[in-house]
């Protein structure tokens, strides 16, 4: 099933298995999730976006306003994809309803079963945040991608609205926005590279200026009125 998914939509296919990746992460950070469960949630994560195998690529992909009835077909993508994996496999229930619920809102605002809160499969509301992650920071034919750190500040500008505020808080304390040995420009105008990361302060790593290595840690006193304002991917 994953290899049709590539075949029709290579995004799709690469978009599930970076949602399966941050989902294990995520899930593992969480601490309340032993290895069985660990691998039923990178299993729904992996498989979260499989009903679109029942939506056009052509609509998947549109630069176009879709029509009412292609929109009404892109939201029952979690439902599509729920009903497939329950005619066709023996998933447990807690698998499926993960899959389900990954376009849900905290709020109750999301779809397809506007569910709020806790009432969100705890799998669901973990890929939401995954999911939304990997949309954000990935080139599609209708958005360019933002930085890491951009989707980072809009997931916590919407934790309690679209997402789990305390899920929220967690990714962004444990992703790594800027990579170590990535290269960033810094708001003086230099480039450096990132060499040591802070779980409490992820925007302001620790960076080797380039060419005269100095060492800056972003995050202390003296380092105050610089930032980084470009990821070189």
């Amino acid at each position: 099933n994953m290899i049709d998914i590539r075949i029709a939509d290579d995004y799709t296919f690469f978009h599930s298995v970076n949602v399966a990746a941050l989902s294990a992460m995520l899930g593992i950070e969480t601490g309340n999730l032993g290895l069985e469960e660990l691998n039923l949630l990178t299993t729904a994560a992996l498989l979260h976006d499989v009903g679109k195998r029942y939506v056009e690529s052509d609509v998947l992909n549109a630069r176009r306003a879709l029509t009412e009835e292609e929109r009404l077909l892109v939201v029952q993508h979690p439902k599509l994809s729920y009903d497939f994996l329950k005619e066709n496999y023996e998933f447990i229930p807690e698998l499926c309803t993960g899959v389900l619920g990954h376009h849900e809102w905290y709020n109750g605002c999301g779809y397809p079963l506007r569910r709020s809160g806790y009432d969100i499969s705890y799998y669901a509301r973990i890929i939401k945040v995954a999911d939304v992650f990997d949309a954000l920071t990935s080139k599609l034919p209708y958005h360019d991608p933002i930085s890491p750190s951009g989707a980072v500040d809009y997931i916590l500008g919407n934790a309690g609205v679209e997402f789990d505020p305390d899920l929220a808080d967690l990714f962004a304390h444990k992703i790594a926005i800027y990579p170590v040995g990535c290269e960033v420009s810094l708001s003086d105008g230099r480039n450096a590279l990132v060499v040591e990361n802070c779980p409490e302060s992820v925007l302001r790593p620790k960076v080797k200026a380039l060419p005269d290595g100095e060492m800056i840690d972003l995050k202390s006193d003296g380092a105050k009125e610089l930032a980084i304002v470009e990821l070189y991917m």
